[in-house]
């Protein structure tokens, strides 16, 4: 199975992502791993159909210029919706949520979109709802991290809400979009959240799910 990843932007570093996913990675067996920037991302995609998409960047490629530049299109969009609706997956971690609200062709794949965060680093609750993904109730837990509050349609499954000093919201779904499946994950901005369990657990779950592993 091929997993192509895209991971790190301006305000996300790329190696901490890259260690987090290769852990959670180590224990899935006949997983092929191969990283591509943004600006690559629909050609690979379109040249090596791969089983699962991980995006953990934001749309914005240069946020403090002026012009601001964004690398994904409404076209683009569309190239990763069919990928979707085909039968492949898509796996949109933290940053992958961010600056894409304006794209309609891949909020709708999604089911929802990157309203907010405050400024403030806030310790967060991650707070898990019954769902399919997970075979007993997973205790809450909560790091600090950047709380994302988000947008959402009514037709996703949502395992993990998050609350903070700031309001709630939801941080974790995963829904089908066409013969595909689509999942997204709020967490974590900071190494304390990469490396607490429980966030690999989650992304070990949902990258086994997305690949139809369970």
């Amino acid at each position: 199975m091929k997993v192509i990843a895209t991971l790190g932007d301006y305000y996300h570093d790329e190696q901490r992502l890259k260690d987090c996913l290769e852990e959670v990675l180590q224990g899935l067996n006949d997983v092929e791993l191969a990283y591509v920037d943004r600006q690559h991302l629909i050609e690979v995609i379109m040249g090596d159909q791969p089983d699962l998409v991980i995006l953990g960047a934001e749309n914005r490629l240069n946020p403090q210029e002026d012009p601001v530049d964004s690398w994904l299109t409404e076209e683009d969009a569309q190239v990763l919706a069919d990928f979707v609706g085909n039968g492949g997956s898509f796996l949109a971690w933290h940053s992958g949520l961010a600056s894409y609200d304006k794209i309609t062709t891949f909020v709708n794949m999604l089911g929802g979109y990157f309203l907010y965060h405050p400024a403030a680093h806030q310790i967060v609750t991650y707070r898990y709802q019954n769902h399919f993904l997970f075979d007993r109730q997973r205790d809450n837990f909560k790091i600090k991290d950047e709380h994302y509050f988000m947008k959402y349609q009514e037709d996703i499954d949502i395992f993990l809400r998050s609350d903070s000093v700031d309001g709630e919201s939801i941080a974790g779904w995963t829904r089908n979009h066409g013969e595909g499946r689509v999942a997204c994950y709020a967490p974590a901005h900071l190494v304390e959240g990469l490396e607490h369990q429980l966030v690999k657990e989650d992304l070990d779950q949902l990258i086994q799910w997305c690949l139809g592993l369970k």
